[in-house]
């Protein structure tokens, strides 16, 4: 497999895993969701399958990385990119409430989640496991 077949693989199944987390969780972390969850009415988040590929790129930049320092440096990246995303959407005057609803849980300017930053950390993790034994398995 090449690498750019496994970056759209990573893209693909890590939007899907997102779409579904969302929809699962979502009510709880957006209070004013619909029934059910997540308001994307398509089996896929990009934000995730985008955190997917970035994921991939930190294993392949750092192949001989401790999957745990790994994983915590991938959560602080992708809180950053929440927080830079966030800030962007209310430059441009989006409704973030709609996105961001973290009530109740401890944010940096509601934008960023420790309790979030925790989940991708124990997430980050269990994808460089799996993604480490494609990588040995296919000689990327």
């Amino acid at each position: 497999m090449s690498r750019g077949a496994l970056y759209a693989k990573s893209f693909v199944v890590v939007g899907i895993i997102g779409w579904i987390v969302e929809s699962l969780r979502g009510s709880e972390w957006h209070s004013d969701s619909p029934p059910g969850g997540y308001r994307n009415p398509f089996p896929f988040a990009l934000a995730w399958g985008l955190a997917g590929m970035l994921l991939l790129s930190l294993r392949l930049l750092l192949p001989n990385t401790n999957r745990l320092l790994l994983s915590v440096f991938a959560a602080i990246v992708m809180s950053s990119f929440e927080c830079v995303i966030g800030n962007l959407a209310l430059m441009v005057g989006m409704k973030v409430e709609d996105l961001w609803n973290y009530t109740g849980m401890t944010t940096c300017k509601g934008f960023v989640s420790a309790q979030i930053t925790a989940y991708w950390v124990a997430g980050s993790f269990l994808y460089y496991t799996l993604i480490d034994h494609v990588i040995e398995k296919e000689k990327i």
